[in-house]
């Protein structure tokens, strides 16, 4: 049998002085462990076709968990899925440990991330408006009321969102419906091992408010319905170096109490990985996110807030595959705020998946606040999807999770800002209602440029109704397909037509898509 020990020759020396958290990993589990789950997670493999159990739901060895409790100053996290332990201890113990019979690897666990929220100066409380316009940009967007006039709103999924606290949530009028009704079915704080996860941050309270929020009679989300649990991993905006592993409890423990999606705001990037690292198989969470996958759960993620930094990536465990990852854009277009991390992730996939208005009004710790980042476009989208689950009951995660990215506005053209675009609830209901317009094209007689030029009905219409015009997206890509350039530009009202350097064909093939039409166009 193959051990991994990471503590050898001058990687020990190099890596561990700084570190005070370690990852234990175990040889073997007990075949005759007792598997506890709620009846929601058994109908939900059973909806999957999954076992009712298997190797990653038993319990760990009492035993080798009582005998490194004695061993470390102490241990953080049982995590069944990866058969370990996560402790908090010193070089000189794990020296020791890594010798143990029963021990498979010894790996340091020490980073610093962040929570994906940008708090913009003016975020302070706002009294409820009826003339608040940002409301209605946010939820006709993504036409959220064709939910609200078919009367779903999430009613019997179960959604856990993973955060840094939900202070003032149980005292907010905009959230009393879901207490008066029970439909806060579980709570944890991982950080602060406990069960009352309202207080220090109120990040979560403004999650769960797009989510399930109203503002005043009005939703601010879809799944004003839908059943939650809350679990507080986080402490504030920046972690002190040690959270992710409090993260892949939270997911383990969502798994056990029946989630069908977990809306997570949160990101592990620069302070411990790579850009490397983010292909969906590095990070722990990712890891994690995997089998949660495994498992029946929709797991989804928001890009990041690195957009405009040095390491402007997704961000883990939106780097994975099967996650649904969510970048952001302005409330009154939809075009990628600069914020918002870009994709693809390190093996070249496609991220974002979607995106989804990323300034909010909504629930705050006292009233209710105008709020930025990648945070608040995630759980738009988690209420948005937790609709397509109620309509669709017998949906898998993935098919769900293909659902949502067809819907997008932009389907099939896609980029590393957007995605497939903003979701579109409009898309399960009847055929898009986009009107179809065709440009053609004219180059001058340097040979240097070529105008897009638009029909003479663009001045009469625009996109979302709204007066900023519409956008027009187009992408430079190889012979392959691969994309060699992007960008994204408003056309305003009155425009006829858009230069595009000529030389860009020359280069490789450039994919336009403009109001739902979708042109190839390569230089003769």
């Amino acid at each position: 049998m193959m051990r991994m020990v990471v503590l050898a020759g001058c990687l020990w020396a190099g890596l561990l002085p700084a570190q005070d958290l370690f990852y234990i990993t175990f040889v073997d589990k007990p075949a005759d462990g007792v598997v506890q789950l709620d009846a929601k997670a058994q109908a939900r493999r059973s909806r999957h076709g999954l076992p009712a159990a298997d190797w990653y739901d038993l319990p760990l060895n009492p035993d080798y968990v009582a005998d490194i409790a004695t061993r470390v100053d102490s241990v953080r996290q049982q995590l069944r899925w990866f058969n370990a332990v996560s402790v908090a201890g010193t070089p000189a113990q794990m020296e020791e440990i890594a010798r143990l019979p029963f021990v498979k690897g010894v790996e340091p666990f020490g980073f610093g991330g962040k929570l994906t929220v940008v708090v913009p100066e003016d975020s302070t409380p706002r009294r409820m408006s009826r003339d608040t316009s940002l409301y209605h940009f946010q939820r006709e967007q993504m036409g959220l009321d064709f939910f609200l006039s078919r009367h779903l709103d999430g009613k019997g999924v179960r959604i856990c969102i993973v955060d840094a606290g939900f202070k003032g949530a149980d005292e907010h009028p905009g959230l009393r419906h879901l207490f008066e009704n029970k439909q806060i079915v579980a709570t944890r704080d991982f950080f602060g091992k406990g069960k009352d996860p309202f207080y220090h941050s109120s990040h979560g309270t403004s999650v769960l408010g797009c989510i399930a929020g109203k503002w005043g009679d009005l939703p601010i989300g879809a799944a004003t319905g839908a059943e939650f649990l809350l679990a507080r991993t986080e402490n504030n905006y920046f972690e002190p170096a040690r959270e992710e592993d409090l993260w892949l409890a939270a997911i383990e423990w969502a798994d056990q109490k029946g989630a069908d999606l977990v809306s997570s705001s949160l990101g592990y990037t620069s302070k411990r990985y790579t850009y490397a690292d983010m292909d969906g198989w590095t990070a722990k969470a990712s890891l994690a996110a995997r089998i949660a996958t495994r498992k029946g759960m929709l797991v989804i993620n928001s890009q990041g807030n690195d957009g405009a930094g040095k390491f402007h990536y997704v961000n883990a465990p939106g780097d994975v595959d099967s996650v649904l990852t969510v970048g952001a854009t302005f409330p009154m277009i939809p075009l990628h705020m600069r914020f918002s991390s870009y994709g693809p992730n390190a093996k070249g996939q496609m991220k974002p998946d979607v995106c989804a208005p990323g300034y909010v009004l909504t629930t705050g710790r006292k009233g209710y606040v105008e709020i930025t980042g990648t945070s608040f476009s995630t759980p738009l989208t988690t209420g948005f999807a937790a609709c397509i689950l109620q309509q669709n009951p017998g949906k898998t995660n993935m098919e769900l999770h293909q659902m949502i990215r067809e819907s997008g506005h932009l389907y099939p053209y896609y980029d590393y800002v957007h995605g497939y675009g903003v979701p579109q609830a409009r898309h399960f209901f009847r055929p898009s209602d986009s009107v179809v317009v065709s440009f053609t094209t004219e180059t001058n007689a340097a040979g240097d440029t070529t105008w897009l030029m638009f029909t003479r009905d663009l001045p009469e219409r625009n996109q979302f109704g709204k007066d900023n015009g519409r956008v027009l997206y187009y992408r430079l890509e190889n012979a392959q397909g691969k994309i060699l350039a992007y960008e994204s530009v408003v056309i305003r009202p009155g425009t006829l037509r858009y230069p595009v350097p000529a030389a860009l064909g020359k280069l490789g093939k450039l994919r336009i898509w403009f109001d739902g039409y979708e042109e190839l166009w390569e230089q003769q």
